[in-house]
């Protein structure tokens, strides 16, 4: 008596694989815009949660507390610094409250209107961020990818009346530019 073997024929595994290159060549490219959706909303979520800090602890310390970018050691404000890495921090103390970063490829710019001594949104004791001039901010910092996948590869946390602040989705093209005031 033989004994029969089992097991697969080449044209079966053949097979196999030709279908999991096609279900791969159709998942890969909705699978990076869904790994890029996710990149920007962490970050404009991470910017989000380090102004609505940044306001509440003023109010609680009864003092000025502004989010701006880091300088290399993450102590202290730095005009110019790497706007992909912030802090909350105390104005008239230097205490550091907080240091968030946005990871590479994602981009954070901000509004022309956040032309502060540092580019900080600084809120002061009453919960509001006010311009230098003494007006409500009204200003947008954005998270943004240069890529097409999403299509909505911004994601602006818009400032407004001094205090509210939401995340908006935009268009940008595929491009990273600076964020006109998204209210």
């Amino acid at each position: 008596m033989r004994s029969r073997v089992h097991g697969f024929t080449l044209l079966e595994l053949m097979v196999v694989v030709a279908v999991i290159a096609v279900l791969a060549a159709v998942a890969y490219p909705n699978f990076n815009s869904l790994i890029n959706s996710n990149r920007l909303v962490g970050t404009a979520n991470q910017i989000l949660a380090s102004l609505q800090q940044a306001r509440s602890e003023a109010i609680r310390l009864n003092r000025r507390v502004a989010v701006c970018p880091a300088n290399a050691d993450d102590t202290a404000c730095q005009d110019g610094g790497d706007p992909r890495r912030w802090l909350t921090i105390v104005v008239d103390t230097g205490e550091v409250l907080g240091v968030a970063e946005a990871r590479a490829p994602v981009q954070v710019l901000g509004s022309e209107n956040i032309d502060d001594a540092n580019d900080s949104v600084v809120f002061s004791p009453d919960g509001f961020a006010r311009t230098p001039n003494g007006l409500l901010l009204n200003a947008s910092i954005s998270a943004c990818l240069p890529t097409t996948q999403p299509n909505d590869n911004v994601r602006n946390v818009s400032i407004g009346g001094g205090s509210r602040m939401r995340v908006v989705a935009g268009n940008g093209g595929g491009a990273c530019v600076a964020p006109a005031n998204v209210l």
